[in-house]
C-alpha cells in the first residue's frame, strides 16, 4: 500500500518516557515490562508523520514499505505502519534462523565431523573396507574463522587418520553427506543464483564456505588472454579460459558460467587492458565430493594409499545402503568452532550458507523425524519457537533459513517481537553482540556514518531484488531502547535511494 500524504490510517502510539534509562540498557537489554503493546492512538504521532513523509517520497511511490517499533523495557509501540502485513524478509530471515540456532542448541554448541571405518587397520596398516568420511554440518571448517583454518582442518584430520595406524584403505573413501536429508538449495532460490557464492550448495560436508574464488586479471597487450585464476585447493573445480584483452577503455564483456550440476567455469569475453581486476566467489558443486577430495590429496602426503575411488553418499544413498555409526570405529574428528562464533559470523557478514546449516541442524537435532527433510523438520521447530514467543505465526512463512528464497514472507511486528522476546532470553547478549554495528562493521560498516547512529544501533541488513529491511536495536539520546523493523518491498532500481530513506526512518526513532 502506497502512503499519501494524509497519515490518519497508519495505526501508532508512540511511548512517552516517565524516565531515563541508563545508556548500559542499550548492551544489557531490559528483564522488566510487559510484552504486549499498548493500544493504538486514535491519530498519528508526530513522529509517525515523520516517519511517514520519508517513505512516502515520490521516488518511492511504487514502493511497500513496513516499520515497527517498540520500547524494549515496555514493550510500548513507538511506530506501527502496516506492521501486520507480510514482506519479504531477504537477509532479516537469518534473525529467525540464529534466534532459533541460539535457543535450541545453546551458544556452546559444537559440530563434530568425523572419520569412519567397519573395524581398525590391521598390523601391517591395511584398513579393510571404506574410510567415511561424515560430516554433521559444521560451518566453521572455513577461513572465515582464520586464514588457512580449512586446509588445516583437513590436514588435521589426515594427520589423526595416519596416527591411526592407517596406511593403505581397501575400499572407497566415502563423503557421507546424509545426517542431513533434503535437496542442496533451499525452496525458492533462483536459477540464477546458484553459480555465485552467496547461492552455494548445503552440506553436511561443507568447506571452504563452499566456494572457490576467481581473479581475471586483463592483459598487458590488448589481444592477449586475461589471466584467469582459480583458488581451488584441488583440481575437483576447473577453469576455462576464453578470454581477451581489449583496449584501453574497449570492449568490456566478461561473463562466467558454470553449470549447475558442473564444476567446469567458462570464463569468456573480453575485458580492457585497463580494467580493474575481476574478482568473484563461484559456488562448488556437490561440495561433500570435494571435501572428499582435499582430504584423499592430504592423506596421499602421508603415505596413506586409498585403493577406492571418492564416492558421495547422501541420505537416499543410506536410505539403501545404511552406514551404522554407532556401531562403527572413530578413527578421527575434528570439533568446529563454538555456536556463538558461527551466529555472529552468520550475522555480521549476512552468510546465506551459515543460516541454512543452522536450520538444517536445528532440524536434525531438535526437529520431529517425520519431516521429509532437514529443512522443514527446522522449520517446523522455528514456527513452534516463534508461537511459544507469543508471536501469531498465522501470517509467517518459511522456506529457507538465510533469506535468499523468494518465497518466505514475514511482518515487521514478527520480526520486532522475536528480537524483543530473544534479548530478554540467556542468550540475548550473544544474538545482540552478534548483529552488525552502524557505522563499524559488517554490512553496516558503511552505513551511518557522520550521523547519531553510529555505535548506537545493532541491527541486520536485508537486500534480495526488490527487497531492503533493515531490522534490530536503537539506542535513543534519552537511553531508551527500541526495538525496529523497517521493510520496503517492489522498491524501485534507486537502491541507494532506499537505503538512505530507511537509514533516514531508523535515526527518526532514536531521536528522543
Amino acid at each position: 500500500m502506497r502512503y499519501g500524504p494524509t497519515v490518519p490510517r497508519f495505526r501508532s502510539c508512540l511511548a512517552i518516557a516517565l524516565g531515563v534509562v541508563l545508556t548500559p540498557a542499550f548492551a544489557a537489554g531490559q528483564t522488566g515490562g510487559s510484552a504486549a503493546a499498548t493500544a493504538p492512538a486514535a491519530a498519528p504521532t508526530r513522529l509517525e508523520e515523520r516517519v511517514a513523509s520519508i517513505a512516502d517520497a515520490p521516488t518511492f511511490r511504487a514502493a511497500r514499505w513496513g516499520v515497527y517499533a517498540v520500547d524494549l523495557e515496555s514493550g510500548a509501540t513507538v511506530v506501527s505502519i502496516d506492521a501486520g502485513r507480510r514482506f519479504l524478509p531477504a537477509s532479516n530471515q537469518k534473525l529467525y534462523s540464529t534466534a532459533l540456532a541460539l535457543a535450541k542448541l545453546g551458544p556452546s554448541y559444537r559440530w563434530r565431523t568425523s572419520v569412519y571405518a567397519a573395524s581398525r587397520p590391521d598390523d601391517s596398516g591395511r584398513l579393510a573396507g571404506d574410510l567415511v568420511l561424515y560430516g554433521r554440518g559444521d560451518p566453521s571448517i572455513s577461513d572465515t574463522f582464520g586464514v588457512g583454518i580449512a586446509a588445516r582442518k583437513v590436514d588435521e584430520l589426515a594427520d589423526r587418520i595416519a596416527a591411526s595406524g592407517v596406511k593403505r584403505v581397501s575400499g572407497n573413501l566415502v563423503a557421507d553427506e546424509s545426517y542431513f536429508s533434503g535437496k542442496r538449495f533451499g525452496f525458492g532460490w533462483e536459477w540464477n543464483d546458484l553459480q555465485w557464492g552467496y547461492g552455494a550448495e548445503v552440506s553436511a560436508l561443507s568447506i571452504g564456505d563452499n566456494v572457490v574464488s576467481l581473479r581475471v586479471v586483463p592483459a598487458a597487450k590488448p589481444g592477449d588472454p586475461c589471466t584467469v585464476t582459480l583458488g581451488a585447493a584441488n583440481a575437483y573445480v576447473r577453469a576455462t579460459n576464453r578470454t581477451k584483452t581489449s583496449a584501453k577503455q574497449g570492449l568490456n564483456d566478461l561473463g562466467v558460467y558454470r553449470a549447475e550440476g558442473s564444476n567446469a567455469i567458462d570464463v569468456f569475453g573480453h575485458m580492457p587492458a585497463d580494467a580493474v581486476p575481476f574478482e568473484e566467489f563461484v559456488a562448488v558443486h556437490d561440495p561433500a565430493g570435494y571435501f572428499g577430495a582435499l582430504l584423499r590429496d592430504s592423506l596421499l602426503k602421508r603415505n596413506v594409499v586409498i585403493e577406492g575411488r571418492t564416492v558421495v553418499a547422501d541420505a537416499r544413498a543410506r536410505d539403501i545402503a545404511p552406514f551404522p555409526v554407532d556401531k562403527a570405529v572413530e578413527l578421527a574428528w575434528v570439533e568446529s568452532e563454538p555456536l556463538s562464533s558461527v551466529v555472529r559470523a552468520t550475522n555480521k557478514d549476512s552468510q546465506n550458507l551459515f543460516a541454512e546449516l543452522l536450520l538444517r541442524t536445528v532440524g536434525r537435532v531438535a526437529g520431529p523425524s517425520t519431516e521429509t527433510t532437514s529443512e522443514a523438520a527446522g522449520i517446523k521447530v522455528l514456527l513452534e519457537y516463534l508461537a511459544a514467543s507469543g508471536i501469531d505465526v498465522a501470517p509467517l512463512l518459511f522456506n529457507d533459513g538465510s533469506g535468499l528464497s523468494r518465497q518466505n514472507l514475514v511482518t515487521p511486528e514478527a520480526t520486532v517481537k522475536l528480537l524483543a522476546y530473544a534479548r530478554k532470553q540467556p542468550y540475548g547478549d550473544v544474538l545482540f553482540s552478534s548483529l552488525p554495528e552502524a557505522g563499524v562493521d559488517g554490512t553496516l560498516e558503511r552505513r551511518f556514518r557522520d550521523t547519531a547512529g553510529v555505535s548506537r544501533i545493532r541491527a541486520k541488513t536485508g537486500s534480495l531484488g526488490d527487497v531492503s529491511a533493515l531490522a534490530g536495536f536503537g539506542l535513543t539520546r534519552s537511553g531508551r531502547t527500541i526495538v525496529f523493523a523497517v521493510m520496503v518491498n517492489n522498491m524501485p532500481g534507486e537502491r541507494k535511494a532506499v537505503r538512505t530513506a530507511i537509514d533516514a526512518i531508523v535515526l527518526a526513532l532514536l531521536d528522543d
